[in-house]
């Protein structure tokens, strides 16, 4: 103890020369000591052996059109082998922690998109089409440098990453402590897996989809024009750490600022949520939502002068427009936006407070001359 005490106090008097930053070691069990690096480049070390990574893609299609082009059909079932692929490798904390980019393994997504376009209404006057949109993707992990890798955020509060790939499991797999309600005593419960009296890490959710669509619409009347683009993502789940945060976090239990916090075993005996002082393990089901959304994410209404008329005033063209773009959410995540989280690929689906899409008005007027 004396010996970790007399380190953590050389580490902090360097620090405070402003020669070093800081850099966690382990030391015995416990993870969580600081050390001092002279440059601190932690998310940026070298690999010797880094190579490209090399992909190989089989796709399988068919294009349609029925009824003299008043439905067309594009269907593709694709399959798609990567190898060595390039991400964010963690490095162990006795080196100083960070990451490094690294060829991590060998990865397969198949599926389908299929895009499907109507014209229901042409006419002179008075016409409507829509384009749908469907791609449905399942990937596996087929190889890596071991039987699983740590992979994600480094937020202070997992005790092992936000990730695990694991082989023969879906890519983007969150990793943490299946929540199992609190106990009698008000503290937080866990599965333990092993019956060895400690709660146990484990799969708790995917940051994948498991399918997207979209519908595109356009109206048109005369010399009016409508274009309405609708969007859902479904199937993910997403770690909500502002909730989190907000809930106190287990270090700052004396500031809550979620509604939630009333739920807290801490003020009622019947809360759904433990007492306060437990929540510290962000890692856990307990703040993992599901993402699903659907998204009203473009209106524009047009209105194009006949031709007739810009030739007269000899123009080309003149089309006054007025547009709203990300309308409307429909989504029983909590958060702000289930779709600007943080983290991709390996990564996906942790929610680190990422500014939400804006809602944005425009108006305008385009004049070919």
């Amino acid at each position: 103890t004396s010996q970790k005490s007399t380190l953590k106090q050389n580490a902090g008097f360097c620090n405070g020369l402003g020669l070093f930053g800081w850099a966690p070691f382990v030391f015995g069990d416990d993870n969580s000591s600081q050390s001092p690096i002279g440059i601190d480049d932690r998310n940026n070390r070298a690999n010797p052996d880094l190579r490209w990574e090399t992909a190989k893609q089989y796709n399988f299609g068919i294009d349609a059109d029925f009824l003299s082009g008043k439905i067309s059909l594009a269907a593709d079932y694709f399959i798609k082998i990567t190898d060595d692929a390039l991400y964010n490798d963690p490095w162990p904390r006795y080196g100083g922690g960070g990451a490094r980019r690294a060829n991590l393994g060998r990865f397969r997504n198949n599926g389908v998109e299929i895009q499907l376009g109507l014209r229901m209404l042409d006419k002179k006057d008075f016409s409507i089409s829509s384009t749908i949109s469907y791609t449905y993707i399942k990937n596996e992990i087929l190889e890596l440098p071991s039987d699983s890798i740590r992979t994600g955020t480094n937020y202070q509060k997992f005790d092992d990453n936000s990730h695990r790939q694991i082989i023969g499991q879906p890519i983007g797999q969150l990793w943490g402590y299946k929540y199992l309600g609190p106990g009698e005593d008000g503290e937080a419960m866990y599965e333990d897996l092993d019956q060895d009296g400690q709660p146990d890490l484990q799969g708790i959710g995917n940051g994948n989809p498991d399918f997207i669509w979209g519908i595109n619409s356009n109206l048109r009347y005369k010399a009016f024009s409508v274009n309405l683009f609708i969007q859902g993502m479904h199937g993910q789940d997403i770690y909500n750490i502002p909730e989190h945060s907000m809930l106190g976090g287990g270090g700052g239990v004396l500031h809550p600022t979620s509604a939630r916090v009333l739920e807290s075993r801490t003020f009622s005996d019947n809360g759904s949520l433990p007492n306060l002082t437990s929540l510290f393990r962000a890692q856990s089901s307990l703040f993992v939502e599901d993402g699903s959304f659907i998204r009203i994410s473009n209106i524009t209404v047009a209105f194009d002068l006949p031709q007739n008329a810009v030739e007269k005033i000899k123009l080309r063209n003149l089309r006054v427009f007025t547009s709203v773009q990300n309308l409307a959410v429909f989504t029983d995540y909590s958060g702000y936006d289930p779709e600007s989280v943080s983290g991709n690929g390996l990564s996906a689906g942790v929610d680190l407070g990422s500014y939400p899409n804006p809602r944005t008005f425009t108006a305008g007027i385009n004049i070919g001359i």
